[in-house]
């Protein structure tokens, strides 16, 4: 079985889960999941999905369901890398700079790209089994990090250079590792002059080599520019560090159940802890950002108060939200009703965590 669940990306929370076998493919199960969910009044949602998804027949599934889609491809790919030869010598330019992270450059091309695909059934006069040709609309962004291009091209040059050294201590090339010697032949040349070795570096095969690195590219359907596309692809990045966090300590890693009932249950108390977990992760982020920060009241603006918040700070920036459960879990307030009165006690709270409950709403200043 697969369990799907649909995310917000701008707030990251969950809003709905379905339950899909595990027998049929991850597409299938998507889109299944996408036409229970609609009850939902959802105006046809944007899918955010990541190179898994990639390939022909699944782009043309989404196409044919008219589901918005956008995911990462492959390079490589025989209709993609011409795309990238095109946009290359022309993607640094300035004005395609990420005012987020201006080292990083992006440009969408929009193709006509032609799919085709063996016909399932019998429609009208074309019969199952023949082929057919389809031609449909993609958007493919494409990004340049420089910063993992330099870093890329730095790890190759110390490949390379340790390589060279090797041979130029007189190790033989067959005592090298076989990624050592796809090294050599690819990317050093070896001559003998007057009975002793010079190797060198064949600088065309390592600029050849290099010259796409820190490139990828995000395909979609959707009319939309390369920013916005890499805005929202990112935004997928926080909901899968959600799913590691759910599996981690919500007890989804390995979901075992007797009835389908105490299945869906189980999901269902899963879900809800995981929307829990976002909200107190945004309040979380909304006390650190307050922290040592003025507010123009002079009992609050204060060399004392701000060592305190200082110091809380500091301490917030060590901790995990599960840190901070277990943190608190410590914590315990016990009532006692009698004849005689009503008592409260409560275990030892330092200073700090006082600070930090007040911050947060659960004390009042």
């Amino acid at each position: 079985m697969k369990m799907l669940t649909l995310f917000c990306l701008n707030d990251h929370q969950p809003i709905a889960f379905s339950r899909q076998p595990g027998n049929i493919p991850d597409v299938i199960s998507v889109l299944n999941a996408l036409r229970q969910l609609s009850v939902l009044g959802m105006d046809r949602p944007l899918l955010v999905l990541d190179g898994g998804f990639f390939s022909e027949d699944n782009i043309l599934a989404f196409v044919h369901s008219h589901t918005k889609f956008l995911m990462r491809g492959q390079l490589d790919g025989k209709w993609i890398f011409p795309e990238l030869q095109a946009i290359a010598p022309q993607i640094e330019r300035p004005s395609n700079a990420w005012q987020d992270s201006p080292e990083m450059y992006c440009m969408t091309r929009r193709i006509s790209h032609q799919f085709t695909y063996e016909r399932q059934r019998t429609r009208g006069d074309v019969a199952k089994g023949s082929i057919t040709v389809e031609e449909h609309r993609l958007y493919l962004h494409f990004i340049l990090d420089t910063g993992r291009a330099r870093l890329d091209t730095a790890v190759l040059m110390k490949e390379i250079q340790h390589v060279k050294q090797q041979l130029v201590n007189g190790v033989e090339l067959s005592l090298l590792t076989k990624p050592e010697r796809r090294i050599a032949d690819r990317f050093l040349t070896q001559k003998t002059i007057r009975g002793r070795l010079s190797v060198t570096l064949n600088d065309k095969a390592i600029m050849d080599e290099s010259r796409y690195y820190g490139y990828f590219v995000l395909v979609s359907n959707e009319k939309m520019d390369a920013f916005r596309a890499l805005r929202e692809y990112r935004l997928r990045e926080l909901t899968e560090e959600g799913f590691r966090i759910d599996k981690q300590y919500n007890d989804a890693h390995i979901t075992r159940s007797k009835t389908t009932g105490s299945l869906e249950g189980r999901f269902f108390c899963q879900f809800v802890a995981y929307g829990y977990e976002v909200f107190f992760q945004k309040e979380l982020n909304r006390v650190k950002s307050s922290l040592a920060v003025p507010t123009g009241d002079p009992s609050h603006d204060s060399s004392e108060t701000f060592k305190k918040e200082k110091a809380l700070l500091n301490w917030l920036k060590g901790m995990s939200v599960a840190k901070l459960f277990d943190w608190f879990d410590a914590i315990q307030e016990t009532t006692v009703n009698t004849n005689i009165g009503k008592a409260r006690w409560k275990t030892e709270t330092i200073e700090r965590d006082r600070l930090f409950l007040t911050k947060l709403g659960v004390l009042r200043g």
